[in-house]
């Protein structure tokens, strides 16, 4: 919504991934891009991971975790609103890479 202060969306896999990589890419076009972002893992709200895209709409920005961790819901948020157009993504990658 235009008037959501932290817009959010929340991802939820039926089997955990173990996953030590989260890869996010901003949607193409002339939609919004958001910069800052935060993600919560398993609902884990002491465990936030804070950090901001890069402002190319062309980089992926890759968020790497000290080790891998099952994931079974990540919730991306996005502070600083309210926003006049809701910004956008393309994708959210979980990766394991060893």
């Amino acid at each position: 919504l235009p008037d959501d202060a932290a817009p959010w969306v929340e991802l939820e896999v039926s089997k955990k991934l173990k996953t030590n990589r989260i890869i996010l890419s901003h949607a193409g076009g002339s939609e919004p891009r958001f910069t800052d972002f935060e993600i919560v893992i398993n609902g884990r709200d002491r465990d936030v991971i804070r950090g901001t895209m890069d402002p190319d709409r062309r980089v992926k920005t890759t968020v790497v975790l000290p080790k891998p961790v099952p994931v079974g819901t990540l919730r991306l948020s996005f502070p600083g609103g309210p926003f006049e157009k809701p910004p956008t993504l393309a994708e959210i990658e979980l990766q394991r890479v060893r």
